[in-house]
């Protein structure tokens, strides 16, 4: 019985490790080649300076958001990237096995976030259309990050609390960009010129 069962639990692992190598391969891809544009297209510097920012209620702050999203979002791709196929194929130790599978969920947890808030923000200024793709990756992050929680999670219970207390951290500040949107954003009609800025068609 107990030889079935754990042969049984191989197979379920090994299932949703493929799983989350094609979500996290996905996901890897499209932040690390989505965020590099950030650090220096014309467009998402206006969009920064001029839209985003101001649509969230904290002008003046588009340059060093610019940077720090795009740091963080091409980060996290990399990580997923090499994460999960480095771990999938035994490359790690244990110890750094756990850590990645730790830092895989945090990231995952990181860029749903990103996502979720951009296909929102998206969704008010620029119309359900193009809160389409930012939402997708949501879901697909969601699910990413689901499976890996709860079958490809870190067997220590450090590590586990490690993931857990970043993913807490990375949910507060979601947090805290929704509530200064609610208490200080402004209207998307106040951004609708800048939005529609010739700049905002390209790259």
């Amino acid at each position: 019985c107990s030889i079935r069962g754990g042969f049984g639990s191989s197979i379920a692992m090994n299932v949703m490790v493929y799983v989350t190598l094609a979500l996290g391969t996905i996901i890897g891809l499209v932040h690390t080649f989505g965020g590099l544009p950030k650090l220096c297209s014309a467009k998402n510097t206006h969009a920064f300076a001029k839209v985003y920012v101001v649509f969230l209620g904290c002008p003046g702050l588009g340059t060093p958001l610019r940077i720090v999203i795009a740091l963080g979002e091409v980060s996290a791709g990399v990580a997923i990237l090499v994460g999960i196929w480095a771990d999938a194929f035994d490359y790690f130790e244990e110890d750094m096995s756990n850590l990645a599978k730790c830092l895989v969920i945090v990231a995952g947890v990181a860029l749903m976030n990103l996502a979720f808030v951009a296909s929102f923000m998206h969704c008010y200024i620029d119309g359900a259309g193009k809160a389409c793709f930012p939402g997708a990756m949501a879901v697909i992050s969601l699910m990413f990050v689901l499976v890996r929680t709860f079958g490809v999670e870190p067997a220590s219970w450090e590590h586990q609390m490690l993931c857990m207390g970043l993913c807490t951290i990375m949910l507060i500040i979601t947090g805290i960009t929704v509530i200064i949107n609610k208490t200080m954003g402004v209207h998307e009609s106040l951004v609708k010129d800048d939005n529609e800025d010739p700049v905002m068609g390209g790259c």
